[in-house]
């Protein structure tokens, strides 16, 4: 299949990450969905899970999945703590 993405016309003066997405089949079917504001936002929140789900999906990248779940626990009492050099170390990870 061919992808390509560029920045639709209709969407360059949208400073809220929205998009519009268009899926075109190989019999040509077209679906089309326009987003004018990202998730995430104030006005759009994302639900607890969401942004566990995305904190881990980031974190992947530096951090081993037993350090993703210590931060999240940390993260998750952080007002609670009274050091947070836990939870530095955590998020530095381990190599």
């Amino acid at each position: 299949g061919k992808i390509s993405m560029y920045q639709h016309p209709e969407m360059a003066d949208n400073r809220e990450w929205g998009a519009i997405v268009t899926i075109e089949t190989i019999d040509g079917n077209k679906c089309k969905k326009r987003v004018d504001l990202a998730k995430g936002k104030v006005i759009r929140p994302m639900s607890n899970d969401e942004l566990l789900d995305k904190f881990r999906t980031c974190a992947r990248f530096s951090l081993k999945e037993s350090e993703i779940e210590l931060a999240i626990n940390l993260l998750q009492r952080f007002e609670e703590l009274e050091d947070i050099s836990e939870l530095c170390n955590v998020l530095m990870g381990t190599d």
